[in-house]
């Protein structure tokens, strides 16, 4: 994983623009789900891009599965499109208290195949990384726009000052806990 680059949106020179308004690296072919985790606690924030990127990108890739964490999943099923939701049932965990680690995690034990993500350009960086470590591939489709919502809940996604410490950390934490042996 990267930990400076792309930090406030993704590079999308190694990407085809598709869809009007998204970017991928991904044919139609190679996926077969795609998964949005959130980005801040808030539909009205960031959230709603990213609802409207997965359902580009099952558009885009045809005949695929839908993943989609907490306030992204709330606003797909009002819109009426079919997804399962990630980040809630058994665990005793509240939303907030998911990271994208966990999301991924329980996206792991339901997907078959290569996945797409849908996130943040900021977020897409880690959630690839992420997934791939998972064995469920580091295919994007990356929403061109990038927003920060200044008045989300969770203060580390309002701008891009507050998120590149939190987001540095998040990468060095996982680079070391990927890097390590299972055994510790």
């Amino acid at each position: 994983m990267k930990i400076l680059e792309n930090l406030f949106e993704y590079d999308t020179s190694d990407l085809e623009a598709v869809a009007d308004d998204y970017w991928t690296d991904a044919s139609p072919e190679e996926v077969d789900a795609v998964l949005a985790p959130r980005f801040g606690a808030s539909e009205e924030g960031y959230n709603s891009v990213l609802a409207e990127g997965i359902e580009a990108a099952a558009e885009y890739f045809d005949d695929v599965d839908l993943y989609a964490q907490g306030e992204v999943y709330e606003l797909l099923d009002g819109a009426g499109v079919e997804a399962t939701k990630l980040g809630g049932g058994s665990s005793g965990k509240i939303a907030s208290e998911y990271t994208t680690e966990d999301i991924l995690e329980e996206a792991r034990a339901q997907v078959e195949g290569e996945v797409a993500y849908v996130a943040h350009p900021a977020h897409a960086e880690r959630v690839a990384a992420i997934g791939s470590d998972m064995g469920m591939g580091e295919k994007l489709f990356v929403p061109d726009e990038v927003k920060w919502p200044s008045d989300d809940p969770e203060p580390w996604v309002r701008s891009p000052v507050l998120w590149a410490p939190r987001e540095v950390a998040a990468r060095t934490y996982y680079s070391v806990k990927s890097s390590l042996p299972a055994s510790l």
